[in-house]
């Protein structure tokens, strides 16, 4: 029976397939600790092929795709009725291996509701069925594969697999438990979580070992990762060889740089300390970005790490910090590197591919490095990152098993909303402890994720910086005051008020961080009207704004400006919301802030005499 055909009308049989799929699915399942399940589930995914319904539907396809409707034969509820038929014992642990082998086999073209609107569990209903299934002749069309692999043995191999995760579940709801002997956390919602998320692991190493063995059948052409695990292991040596020269030819003597020195030094040191979830809690303008790549690639190379990541919930901070990453990882830093640009993936929607077409090699490159992640290093949003673990699609689902043996860098983790925390905290819980990656939450003003009602489990010590209150004394670089009036109450401007304390309080530059779009706009007009008072302020009246209205690369050139215009000493405004306060490296001589939270306060202080120039 046939479950391909190409389009020089090449012929590959359903037990070929199956047995190529399964073959690569342990190879994936290897590295998170499901190789016999894997395998398993690849290896009779697609009996639902093994029927003369697909072989002609699959014909008419080849002859005319246009002739037949994409999904019209079932293909994939024969395989799990096969698993829950046969394995669905009186065990739970049994029964839970059978449900998440059949579940994945029966979600591999789309997910699907286990329970109808009504309450009604319709998976059994869906596995209980035969008509149109042909059941009896796809058992009879797999004896081959059933005589040459002992699927008993291989189930038997499963559910201690699965009883594994389980108990590293138990582990980390028992470690939660007794930080507090009186809580109110959730332990069913998390255990019931933890299985969801090892679903979504299994069906992804299913997902993308189909995908990528159809398309070798379809192209001839081996597909192979990237780089296997030796090679990435050299890739880490030579890069940290290559930081550490480039951050020995920087020599910063100032007191601010030797205080990032040490803070750098702290976390290489730290990359010893086993896999586990950190918190790099550097001071507004400590150098986290640089720090936390040091980390990252001394972790990867002592603990045999596959890839890291480094995720930003803004582009304005990802398109920074990811052109300082890669020139801190170049031979010669301000020219291109052909070995950074090969095995550094950037991943968000401002990359736009130079002098390649749409359907060039170039271009089919990137978007199956897109859809795979199979670079050693990606760059990408918090979208992408969010999307690849809880959104429904294959493409999103596909890409989850290689945040398994991973460094997961989260820039500005405050950034998060608070409506995702729970989903978020289980995890990161998840991805830490059963899928064996190291997770590190930056930020200046770090949520506090481990006294919620479901906690992060933090490694111990939770910090990655040991003295932060002293060095966040010595990081001390501005002054912040809140303004009364007379009457104690905190003090509020019109416009026209504003734009009097604007000028007020100009010495050569200013930032000025207001909450929303509208107030920008009106500053700026406003200031900008005033030519002749700007012009008495010693040529002071170049005036910027920033805001999300702008394009990205608009909002790209219009920082570099104002980092040029700053760097040069020319008398400048920017005016801007709260984009720029996260991570963009920028200083200005004083900063007026509207009012706001605590740590959009700490974050705007960034902005102000960040490297101690004043």
């Amino acid at each position: 029976m046939l479950a391909h055909i190409s389009k020089d009308q090449r012929e590959e049989t359903v037990t070929k397939h199956c047995v190529a799929v399964a073959q690569f699915a342990r190879t994936l399942g290897k590295d998170v600790g499901l190789e016999p399940t894997a395998f398993l589930t690849a290896l009779i995914y697609d009996w639902g092929k093994s029927r003369g319904a697909f072989s002609e539907y699959i014909k008419k396809a080849s002859a005319d795709p246009s002739s037949v409707r994409r999904g019209s034969v079932d293909h994939s509820t024969a395989g799990a009725k096969y698993i829950f038929e046969t394995y669905y014992g009186e065990e739970p642990l049994e029964q839970l291996t059978a449900q998440l082998i059949a579940t994945a086999i029966c979600s591999h073209h789309g997910l699907y509701d286990m329970y109808k609107p009504d309450g009604t569990p319709q998976f059994k209903e869906r596995l209980a069925q035969n008509e149109g299934l042909d059941y009896e002749n796809v058992l009879q069309e797999n004896q081959e594969l059933l005589i040459d692999y002992d699927l008993d043995t291989e189930f038997k191999r499963a559910t201690k697999e699965v009883e594994r995760f389980i108990k590293q579940c138990n582990q980390m709801m028992g470690g939660i438990q007794s930080k507090e002997e009186e809580n109110n956390y959730d332990f069913s919602a998390m255990g019931d979580f933890w299985i969801a998320s090892l679903e979504r692991l299994l069906l992804s190493i299913l997902v993308q070992s189909d995908h990528l063995m159809t398309a070798e059948f379809m192209s001839e052409k081996h597909w192979h990762e990237l780089l296997d695990a030796s090679s990435t292991q050299e890739l880490w040596q030579e890069w940290i060889r290559i930081f550490d020269t480039n951050i020995q030819k920087k020599g910063n003597k100032s007191t601010v740089g030797q205080l990032r020195g040490d803070l750098l030094r702290g976390c290489m040191a730290f990359a010893e300390k086993p896999s586990g979830i950190y918190t790099l809690e550097i001071p507004t303008g400590g150098g986290k970005t640089f720090s936390g790549l040091r980390y990252a690639l001394g972790h990867a190379a002592q603990h045999q790490k596959r890839r890291i990541f480094y995720v930003s919930p803004l582009l304005a901070i990802l398109e920074q910090n990811a052109s300082e990453m890669k020139a801190q990882l170049s031979v010669e830093p301000g020219c291109p590197d052909t070995r950074v640009e090969a095995y550094i993936l950037e991943h968000h929607s401002n990359i736009i591919l130079e002098d390649q077409e749409e359907g060039s090699d170039g271009s089919r490159r990137y978007q199956q490095l897109t859809e795979t992640w199979d670079s050693p290093f990606i760059m990408t949003t918090m979208v992408q990152f969010l999307n690849t673990l809880f959104d429904g699609s294959m493409q999103s689902i596909r890409r989850m098993h290689r945040l398994s043996s991973a460094i997961i860098i989260i820039d500005e983790i405050q950034s998060i909303p608070i409506k995702c925390v729970y989903l978020f905290n289980m995890m990161m819980n998840f991805l830490s402890m059963g899928c064996g990656a190291t997770v590190v939450l930056c930020s200046a003003t770090q949520p506090l994720l481990d006294q919620v009602g479901i906690p992060i489990n933090y490694g111990k010590p939770e910090s990655m910086i040991a003295d932060r209150d002293n060095y966040e004394q010595a990081f001390k670089r501005v002054e912040i005051t809140p303004l009364y009036t007379a009457t104690g109450a905190l003090q509020t401007m019109d416009t026209e008020a504003l734009v009097d304390f604007v000028l007020e309080k100009f010495e050569g530059n200013l930032l000025i961080i207001l909450n929303t779009k509208a107030a920008v706009r009106k500053l700026h007009f406003a200031i900008k009207a005033i030519k002749q008072r700007l012009e008495e302020m010693e040529g002071g009246h170049q005036v910027n704004q920033l805001i999300t209205y702008m394009c990205a690369a608009h909002r790209s050139d219009r920082i570099e400006t104002i980092k040029a215009a700053l760097a040069a000493g020319e008398p400048l405004i920017c005016i801007s919301t709260q984009l720029i306060e996260a991570g963009v490296d920028i200083s200005f001589k004083c900063v007026i802030r509207s009012l706001a939270g605590l740590d959009s306060i700490a974050q705007a202080a960034g902005r102000c005499n960040r490297n101690g120039e004043v």
